[in-house]
């Protein structure tokens, strides 16, 4: 009831001035509701992933609707069911940065002769709360 499905969605926030004779790409076979705005919309295809609901009422009225406008429907094959992503290559960059910055840090910590739990190295006073723009809402120069 309170569901903006994707394909309204995509319709009513696209970036061109028309989608006619577009392709759309959807996870679910479209429901009828939606069959009705891609016909208006004039988009030619449509190209989802699962049709789970394909005996229920509102898809085989979408079917229909969209096979009696001429809108081409089909199944998405993948050719693969995972995709994997490998961050080796960034990481190995990364060690001897991540290794120099460390050393930096217990550098700055030891000439401080300070443990890196002390909270003693914190500024010694804030601004007054007056002197911030709306009390709570963080710093601002202008003044209530």
């Amino acid at each position: 009831m309170y569901v903006v499905h994707a394909e309204m969605n995509a319709i009513l926030n696209k970036i061109s001035a028309s989608v006619s004779g577009a392709r759309m790409y959807v996870a679910l076979f479209p429901c009828n509701e939606c069959a009705k705005l891609i016909i208006q919309s004039g988009i030619r295809e449509v190209i989802f992933l699962s049709d789970k609901y394909h005996q229920l009422p509102p898809f085989v009225a979408s079917r229909r609707m969209l096979a009696m406008a001429g809108v081409a429907t089909r199944q998405h094959s993948p050719a693969t069911h995972q995709v994997v992503i490998n961050f080796g290559s960034s990481t190995t960059a990364a060690e001897p940065a991540a290794e120099e910055a460390a050393a930096a840090a217990s550098l700055a910590r030891s000439s401080l002769g300070k443990d890196a739990n002390d909270r003693s190295c914190a500024p010694a006073t804030a601004p007054a709360e007056e002197n911030l723009g709306v009390p709570g809402s963080g710093w601002s120069t202008v003044k209530p």
